[in-house]
This record gives structure tokens, sequence and C-alpha cells, in this order.
């Protein structure tokens, strides 16, 4: 698991969280008269803002600008943007509203954390966990992330490895150091025989 949005249940610390991501999603842009202008909005906010640039791209819409609109907007089946009704216009994938609903839900953010205590408790898959301590959340994800540790730590073949820099989106901002950690958590599974 990479930095997880797995919080602990019913914890206080959970809730100040998906608060702060509930505030962070409502002034959220999610909508844009073209692809250039979401290019601009969005590498100028929020954590988009530090992706390494190659990420960027591939996230936004992977593929290159100088092919038809036709099949720019079928690029944007898989990927961040979206046609919008309006001609030419575009959209996030995962909206404001979205976000929104999403970071309010109990029934999404407490069964996250449950299914890691069963998963732990079971303790019959390994279970990695990447994590960086510091990151640009101001200590609001710092009790998940001890408790994710601590939880994983008491299994058998659970791991932990603190990754130094790149802050909650590392996978996006450093992606070689973040696949080097996948890559070492793999080989030690395959090294101890245990099974995915």
């Amino acid at each position: 698991m990479l930095d997880p949005a797995v919080l602990p249940p019913g914890r206080p610390s959970s809730a100040r969280l998906a608060a702060h991501f509930r505030r962070m999603a409502k002034l959220k842009g999610d909508k844009w008269a073209n692809i250039n202008e979401a290019r601009q909005e969005l590498l100028n906010k929020g954590g988009f803002r530090y992706f390494a640039p190659e990420v960027f791209e591939f996230f936004l819409v992977r593929f290159h600008f100088n092919r038809s609109f036709h099949l720019m907007l079928n690029a944007y089946k898989k990927y961040a943007l979206r046609p919008a009704d309006t001609p030419g216009a575009v959209t996030l994938a995962s909206t404001r509203a979205h976000d929104i609903a999403f970071h309010s839900s109990d029934q999404v953010l407490d069964p996250s954390g449950e299914a890691l205590l069963a998963l732990c408790k079971e303790d019959k898959v390994p279970i990695h966990l990447v994590i960086c301590p510091k990151d640009e959340l101001r200590g609001l994800s710092d009790e998940a992330k001890v408790w994710q540790t601590d939880v994983i730590g008491k299994t058998s073949n659970g791991s932990v490895q603190q990754i130094e820099k790149g802050g909650h989106l590392f996978p996006q901002v450093e992606p070689i150091l973040a696949a080097h950690h996948v890559r070492t958590a793999l080989l030690k599974i395959w090294d101890s025989g245990a099974r995915l």
C-alpha cells in the first residue's frame, strides 16, 4: 500500500483529516473551457503542482496534442479529464461533488480501516506499507500513519518502509523512489516464499 487512504475507524483524527479533504474539495476547480486552461490551473494548484512532469501528463491525458480533438476525447476515457457538456470543454473525472461526498461518508472512510484490521487479524496476506512521515498535511495524517504502522507491524508477513521525500503524494512526486520501494517490497515477499 502506498500511503493509503486507510484511516483508523471512529477516531476524531480521522474525522479531522476527512474534514480537511472536504474543505479542499470545495475549493477545487473541476471544469474548464479547454484542456490548456485545465492544465494551467491544475499545475498551479493543490498537489498537482508537485507531481513529476511525466506523471502529471500521464495522469492528465496521456496523449500528444498534435492529434485531432476527436482522438483526444477518446483518450480521456481512461484518465483524469473527460469531455464536458460544452464542445471543447473538459472536466475532472473525480469532480468536486464526488470528492466532497467521498470525504463526507463514514460508509467510505471507516470500512477501509476495518478492512485493514480484518486482513491483519487474519494474517494470511503479506501487507507492505510505504509511507512518507513528513507530508503537506501539517500533522493531520500523523495518527493514521502511526496506526497503520502499528497494525501492519503486528502481522507475521507485514512490513513498513518509510520514504524520505515526496509527502502525501510521493508516488506521483517521486515515482522512481516509490518504484524502488515497491520493488524492495516485492523482492522481500518473493524471498520469504509468501504467496500473494
